[in-house]
């Protein structure tokens, strides 16, 4: 989510410097590994021993209760990487709290034993005060990515480690995590390091799309922003203009960035900021536990010499826009879903994960006549029994340890009037089934600990890549709860089976690019075979994370190749000359039939492909199409 400052890389100084250091006999005035020797100095004053100690390791309970605080993003973990390349590379990969306390570790190949020796190990503390100079205490002490070679180590038993590590900040801009590489120092590779940093950055964005789903909705700030006239901006921390209206973008025209303390400061006090020529209101947004994570900037419309106010409503893009494709399977999902969102009607969708459920389930939002009240979404797989029923349901003053004085409203209060969705509904506990089939048969629910029965009008969508009808016959889940949430059923198709995959690989390669703020680059005939080729378990969620890390190693080349695509897509098998030359002509049509629809209008054409219009201008002469 935040813009990543540039890497510290902590090269392996000279022989005998960490000595020299240790005895008080190098010199200031020596410029060699001067970063280096800054930290140690740093280190220094922390009293980490230099040869190793007998470090701290967390009791289970107590690492238990860290990984309960990051439940969000450890939940989101195996769905946002492989860390089969970094197995394949010797490289363990760690993720650590902001207290430098590992939580989670993959296998790491070859580096396994020397993981174990090191106490690469979860419960184990990796901070500076307890470790020195290293990549995961270092990451934090200057909350940026860092490097760390060799001998840059302050401990003499890292000596032989390179580590890798990026931090990893929650909605609020607040440092929660770090994600680390190591191996041995032989096996330094700048795919570990550019994989973390990608990695970090989509833990950052699974971390902001979470605030939202359990804050306020994303939905209702996206209609402000389409139907203000003037100028308006929804502002992300460090200072990141996540979205803009046509007349937002042309302030911005000459702005990378705003002023978040003067953001934060005018949530709070009212006043008003300035950018340009422009002046601005600001409307905080706060996630569940009350903290600032973005707020809407509003700026005046500025009027033509004698015009007056516009009334007329422009039409806004369809809310399926998000789901177009020229998949027959997919056409045939949108239009049913577009229909079937004018009704009140519970719907099921069934799809692999990763294929877009919760974007589907948006589109019917924004597509129903509830599109004006919330849209709360509420993953039912993230959370234990007991946390699940208190955010569902809510929980009164006092129900628990740790609850608040004031109690707090759950999901269903908050959906009032708009859309509840249930994801992977499939793993709610039988208790909370039977909570929750009570509330769809009268709409009355009780939050825990509370006697007082409250209602909430909500329309229900739920979603799972499970096979629910089995799990009704193996009696996993209540029949009575499955058939009253399946009003209707929409499927997604994987990827696998899709027709249009070479043309949603662009479409998604062109957002991919304007995410990272760089040109993008053209997939190139060995990159697209590979695509069409890898079988894609994670689907579309997958295919997306894999163009994220090939751009970072693209770094700026305008053709994306095979050896910037994560190392297993490289060897699935070749795609035959035949089926290159089907998808070629799929996509040929796609784009033919976009440019008809517009009726010449290109920059149509590219917003109803998805893509950007200088994509569009490849794809036209790459297929002729005139």
């Amino acid at each position: 989510m935040s813009q990543v400052p540039d890497w510290l890389t902590l090269e392996t100084p000279p022989l005998g410097l960490w000595e020299r250091f240790r005895e008080g006999a190098w010199r200031a005035h020596q410029s060699a590994s001067r970063s280096v020797v800054e930290r140690w100095q740093r280190i220094r004053a922390l009293e980490a021993p230099p040869d190793g100690a007998v470090e701290p390791i967390d009791e289970p309970g107590a690492l238990a209760q860290r990984r309960e605080r990051l439940g969000p993003l450890l939940h989101g973990l195996p769905q946002l990487f492989s860390a089969k390349p970094f197995a394949d590379r010797d490289f363990s990969l760690l993720l650590a709290d902001a207290d430098g306390v590992v939580l989670e570790r993959t296998a790491g190949g070859g580096f396994d034993d020397e993981a174990r020796r090191v106490r690469l190990i979860e419960g184990s503390h990796w901070s500076e005060a307890t470790r020195g100079t290293n990549a995961i205490g270092t990451a934090i002490a200057e909350d940026r990515p860092v490097a760390v070679h060799g001998r840059a180590h302050w401990m003499r038993p890292n000596h032989s480690l390179v580590c890798y590590a990026a931090p990893v900040h929650d909605a609020a801009g607040v440092l929660v995590a770090v994600l680390d590489a190591t191996s041995f120092v032989e096996r330094a590779d700048p795919f570990a390091q550019l994989a973390v940093r990608a990695t970090a950055l989509a833990l950052e964005e699974h971390l902001r799309r979470y605030a939202w789903q359990t804050g306020r909705p994303l939905e209702l700030v996206e209609r402000l922003l389409d139907g203000h006239h003037g100028p308006a901006l929804l502002v992300e921390p460090p200072g990141r203009v996540r979205r803009a209206n046509a007349a937002g973008a042309a302030v911005m025209a000459t702005h990378r960035r705003v002023d978040w303390r003067a953001t934060s400061r005018a949530a709070h006090t009212g006043e008003r900021v300035q950018l340009g020529t422009t002046s601005f209101r600001v409307e905080p947004l706060f996630d569940a536990a009350d903290r600032l994570i973005a707020a809407v900037w509003i700026g005046e419309a500025p009027l033509l010499r004698g015009a007056t106010p516009a009334a007329t409503p422009v039409a806004g893009p369809s809310p399926f826009q998000a789901l177009d494709g020229d998949d027959p399977g997919l056409r045939a999902t949108v239009e049913a879903a577009a229909r079937l969102a004018r009704t009140s009607l519970p719907l099921l969708l069934l799809a692999e994960t990763g294929t877009g459920k919760d974007v589907l389930a948006r589109a019917i939002h924004r597509a129903s006549p509830r599109a004006d009240r919330p849209f709360v979404a509420l993953n039912c797989g993230a959370l234990g029994h007991d946390l699940l029923e208190s955010e569902l349901f809510g929980y009164a003053p006092g129900a628990f340890t740790g609850a608040l004085r004031t109690g707090r409203d759950g999901h269903l209060a908050h959906a009032d009037g708009g859309t509840l969705f249930l994801d992977e509904v499939a793993e709610m506990p039988a208790a909370l089934q039977a909570l929750l089939l009570r509330f769809l048969e009268d709409g009355t629910y009780r939050r825990v600990g509370d006697p007082t029965e409250h209602r909430a009008d909500v329309r229900l969508l739920c979603a799972t890549c499970r096979d629910l009808p089995a799990l009704v016959a193996e009696g996993r889940f209540r029949a009575d709860l499955y058939y009253r949430i399946r009003g209707a059923s929409l499927s997604l198709p994987p990827l696998r089976q899709r027709v249009d995959l070479p043309l949603l690989a662009a479409r998604l390669l062109d957002a991919v690019a304007r995410e990272q703020g760089v040109d993008p680059p053209r997939l190139g005939p060995d990159a697209l075979a590979a695509i069409t080729a890898w079988g894609w378990p994670g689907n579309v969620r997958e295919l997306k994370n894999a163009l994220r890390v090939a751009v970072v190693l693209a770094d700026g080349e305008p053709l994306l190749t095979v050896r910037h695509l994560p190392p297993e897509l490289s060897a699935a098998p070749r795609v035959e000359p035949r089926a290159e030359a089907a998808l070629d002509a799929v996509e040929a049509q796609a784009v033919r039939r976009a440019v008809d629809a517009a009726q010449g209008n290109l920059s149509e054409a590219a917003r109803r492909l998805g893509v950007a219009r200088s994509t569009l201008y490849r794809l036209l002469d790459r297929h002729h199409v005139r």
